[in-house]
C-alpha cells in the first residue's frame, strides 16, 4: 500500500517536472517566435527560419542543471523524462491533433529518448525542428481555410464536429485532417 502511494507520488512529480521542462521549452520557442527579426534587405526571402539562439541553448543547460542538482526532488533527466517531455510538448502545441500528421509524429519519435541528452548539452534544435513543422502545417491550414472562403457553404449538410480529438489517432495526411475539421462541399 505504502509502496503504491510512493510510486504514485513519484510519478506525479516526474510528470510535474516534465510539464515544467516542456513549459520552459515552449516559452523559449514562443519568445523566439515573438521576437521581431532584424530588418532584412529587400532582396532577402520573405520567410525566416526559426533557429535556436545561444541564450536558448544556455537556458536548456540551466534547466537540466536545476532539475538534477537544485530542485528538491533531484529527479534524473533520463529517457523516461525525455519521453514525457516529448509527449507534453506535442500536446502543448497540437493537443487537438489538428496540425501534425501521423508521418510527422513518426518522424519525431527519433527524439523520444534523445531530448534528455539534448537538453543537458544545450541543444534545443529538436524542439525547433518540431515547432518549424508545426508552423509549416499551420500555414498550410490557413491557406486551405482562405481557399474555402471562395466556396459557398452548404448549410443543409448533416455534419458534426468533434472538438475533443486528443484521444483520436493523428491524421494520415492533410486531406484526412481537413476533412475532419474544415468541411465544405466540392
Amino acid at each position: 500500500m505504502i509502496l503504491n502511494r510512493l510510486k504514485a507520488t513519484r510519478s506525479r512529480w516526474i510528470t510535474g517536472i516534465a510539464i515544467c521542462v516542456s513549459a520552459v521549452g515552449l516559452a523559449a520557442l514562443l519568445g523566439a517566435a515573438m521576437t521581431p527579426p532584424a530588418a532584412a534587405p529587400a532582396a532577402a526571402a520573405t520567410t525566416t527560419v526559426l533557429a535556436p539562439t545561444e541564450q536558448e541553448n544556455y537556458v536548456a543547460r540551466r534547466v537540466a542543471d536545476i532539475i538534477s542538482h537544485e530542485h528538491y526532488r533531484r529527479a534524473p533527466l533520463d529517457d523516461h523524462l525525455s519521453s514525457l517531455i516529448l509527449d507534453r510538448y506535442l500536446d502543448a502545441i497540437d493537443g487537438a491533433r489538428s496540425y501534425f500528421f501521423a508521418s510527422d509524429i513518426a518522424e519525431f519519435e527519433k527524439y523520444r529518448y534523445e531530448l534528455d541528452d539534448a537538453i543537458k548539452t544545450g541543444d534545443v534544435e529538436p524542439a525547433f525542428v518540431i515547432f518549424r513543422r508545426f508552423q509549416q502545417r499551420s500555414r498550410e491550414r490557413v491557406a486551405y481555410a482562405i481557399e474555402l472562403l471562395n466556396k459557398k457553404p452548404d448549410f443543409d449538410l448533416d455534419e458534426s464536429f468533434n472538438f475533443d480529438r486528443e484521444k483520436e489517432p493523428w491524421p494520415a495526411n492533410f486531406g484526412a485532417s481537413a476533412s475532419r475539421t474544415m468541411r465544405c462541399p466540392s
